[in-house]
């Protein structure tokens, strides 16, 4: 089925890489906007970095294109829909063309079903969103409005890692604690479908959870933020797999003995003494340990404590490094 997906589009090629696994089509119309062929089942449920997913409709240079389309296999008769489109004119003539095609009443004010039309570049990208009003990356953990980093570039920080399982992880400035969230859910191989279940039109079996083996560490120098992850972890039922520490900076030597982390993942606050961070984690970190920040700060003091760094990206307006322990 050729389905319309939305993204982020600063992480454009961390998408790419998600959807071969449902895929192997990767068609982007926009940054931000691409036409797939794959199961919506599937990719609903697993994938962690769409934040929507829909049905397409068509994409024409004019309304009267889409005539060849059967409508009706998505809009029944007895169901209601509204266009959702920016063009006065297209709203009309696409919906009347739905109407007669369907024999479905229009209602504005409570619709059993939206199309959505926009204009990318000089056509008109039809389709219908069939994942939920709300974003996939709006995972239903969230405690505040204020998400320093969102559940998707959290996943994307998880992978650029290559964390999987694979030996004690921290963060050390947890904020409201989505990396260690998006860490764990990869871990139990358990997709956004699992908090979306009550808002999506089918059933699914839940998945395979499986058994983490790894020490995981959710850190910060900040109690109000570790009562927010706190109360993140439980509403994403992943508590049981967390342990939380209170640091400062001058501490962490204290609270973690010598060479005993693996990997090392977070979003560094804006203020920071960066030369003091590598003065700690030279004492913690393994060696081939792995710690990946996202930051504006200037790491160029990395290379002090024998650190370096092997990779880094731009993800919006922060750098996001990839670094190793000689």
């Amino acid at each position: 089925m050729k389905l319309v997906i939305k993204y982020n589009s600063v992480i454009t090629s961390f998408v790419k890489d998600e959807v071969k696994v449902f895929s192997t089509l990767f068609n982007e119309l926009t940054p931000g906007i691409a036409v797939i062929d794959a199961d919506f089942k599937s990719v609903i449920i697993n994938s962690s970095l769409l934040e929507y997913v829909g049905v397409l409709f068509g994409f024409h240079n004019s309304v009267t294109e889409f005539e060849g389309f059967n409508f009706k296999d998505f809009i029944n008769s007895n169901e209601s829909f509204k266009i959702k489109c920016s063009d006065r004119k297209v709203c009309i003539e696409l919906g009347q063309l739905i109407k007669d095609s369907t024999g479905a009443s229009v209602s504005l004010e409570s619709p059993d079903k939206t199309v959505t039309v926009e204009q990318v570049g000089n056509k008109l990208l039809a389709y219908l969103i069939i994942s939920g009003e709300n974003k996939l990356t709006q995972r239903g953990y969230a405690v505040s409005n204020n998400e320093f980093i969102t559940s998707d570039i959290a996943r994307v920080m998880v992978d650029f890692s290559g964390w999987n399982d694979n030996g004690l992880l921290i963060d050390i400035f947890c904020h409201e604690g989505y990396i260690i969230i998006e860490a764990v859910l990869k871990t139990l191989n358990v997709g956004p479908g699992y908090f979306k279940s009550k808002e999506l039109s089918f059933k699914f079996e839940e998945p395979k959870i499986k058994k983490i083996s790894s020490e995981i560490l959710c850190f910060s120098n900040d109690m109000n933020e570790i009562k927010l992850a706190k109360q993140a972890v439980k509403l994403a039922k992943i508590f049981k797999y967390v342990n939380f520490g209170f640091h400062d900076l001058e501490d962490l030597d204290y609270k973690m003995k010598e060479e005993t982390i693996d990997y090392l993942i977070t979003a560094l606050p804006r203020k920071v003494n960066v030369e003091k961070l590598f003065f700690q984690l030279d004492y913690v970190m393994k060696k081939e340990g792995v710690i990946v920040l996202l930051t504006n700060h200037d790491i160029s003091s990395c290379s002090k404590y024998d650190f370096k760094i092997v990779d880094k990206i731009i993800i919006g307006d922060k750098k996001l490094y990839k670094l190793v322990r000689a």
